[in-house]
């Protein structure tokens, strides 16, 4: 199958406004707070009735689901709404994974607020009152940061201060990107800078943190029956929160963890298949030029005596350069002459 042409990275799938690929239609969902098992269960049973049986967790740590069809797409999109494990497509606001009621209350506020607004389809806004597991890595338009029980502000890559009333703070810098017109980002905003929060270690969801248990998924995907199976053993009042390319288990008992290795789950944060980072590839992605996921164990394993936090893989299919979008010490992009390799920077390069 010859590759679909592509033009920039200008959209992303979401649930009732899927995307059609290489494999299929994808479908991107984010719960509205962390799921039960039987909430994972009943999206393992979606996944595998309505599509291809293939789960992912994106690097924001948002769920997908492959392999559907024109027709099971939006039977999907219905039953994951009723399920309580999706909402209906917005804005997205993304919450740090394991944040509380109140955080996810201004996320839900800053969504309906924004509702009638016309945004650039990419535009994103980040309610995190993470300490270790913060999301500081990812990118957003209008950004609120929890500091002491206060919350800063930042549009873009700046920081304008802290804030008193953060769903108006943040839905006043949507409207003032919506005047600038519907291509326009929070970094097109001349705003005044204020001194930014302090900078943080990185985050690192894989591993144990107090009761909350971090598990990788192999690049990024995993099968619809593993998943159900570990979410099975995870007892009923367990939690499964979503984090960039992990899951959270909160709640569970050790032998949950070690059927999460025996699985195929990734369990050790060293483990190098964690600094590979491949997109779907062909030919599940319709643009992509070579098998990226198929080829990534591989390279995991040859280079694992050098790989680390600071020493990234990024396999891209094409130069959109989805699954990793900021610069990485080594990408090895594919186009229609082959493959290329970029040493520190992005695909697109």
């Amino acid at each position: 199958m010859t590759p679909v042409p592509y033009s920039r990275r200008g959209a992303c799938p979401a649930l009732q406004a899927p995307m059609a690929t290489g494999d299929g239609i994808l479908a991107r969902l984010a719960p509205p707070t962390p799921p039960t098992p039987e909430g994972i269960r009943a999206l393992c049973a979606l996944a595998r009735t309505h599509g291809n049986g293939v789960i992912e967790v994106t690097q924001r740590g948002n769920l997908q689901a492959r392999g559907l069809t024109e027709a099971s797409a939006p039977v999907f999109a219905a039953e994951a709404i009723a399920h309580g494990i999706a909402s209906p497509d917005g804005l997205p606001v993304l919450v740090d994974p394991l944040a509380g009621e109140d955080a996810r209350a201004i996320a839900r506020a800053i969504r309906e607020g924004a509702r009638g607004l016309v945004l650039a389809p990419k535009m994103s806004v980040i309610v995190d009152t993470g300490d270790a597991l913060h999301l500081d890595g990812l990118t957003a338009d209008v950004r609120l940061r929890m500091v002491a029980g206060r919350f800063h502000l930042g549009v873009g890559p700046k920081w304008l201060g802290v804030v008193e009333h953060p769903v108006a703070a943040v839905l006043a810098q949507l409207q003032a990107i919506a005047a600038l017109g519907p291509k326009a980002r929070g970094r097109d905003l001349t705003v005044t800078e204020a001194t930014p929060p302090p900078a943080r270690p990185r985050a690192e969801p894989v591993g144990v943190h107090g009761d909350v248990v971090g598990i990788g998924l192999p690049f990024g995907a995993i099968s619809a029956d593993a998943l159900d199976e570990l979410a099975a053993a995870c007892g009923a009042r367990a939690m499964i929160a979503a984090a960039p390319y992990a899951l959270l288990l909160v709640g569970v008992e050790p032998s949950v963890v070690a059927l999460a290795e025996r699985l195929g789950f990734i369990t050790n944060p060293l483990d190098p298949r964690r600094f590979v980072i491949p997109c779907a590839g062909a030919p599940a992605c319709a643009s992509a030029f070579w098998p990226t996921r198929q080829r990534a164990a591989a390279v995991a394993e040859a280079c694992a005596d050098s790989l680390g936090p600071d020493l990234i893989v990024h396999l891209s299919g094409c130069g959109k350069g989805c699954a990793y979008p900021w610069p990485a010490p080594m990408v090895v992009v594919g186009d229609a002459d082959g493959l290329g390799v970029i040493l520190n920077g992005t695909a697109g390069d």
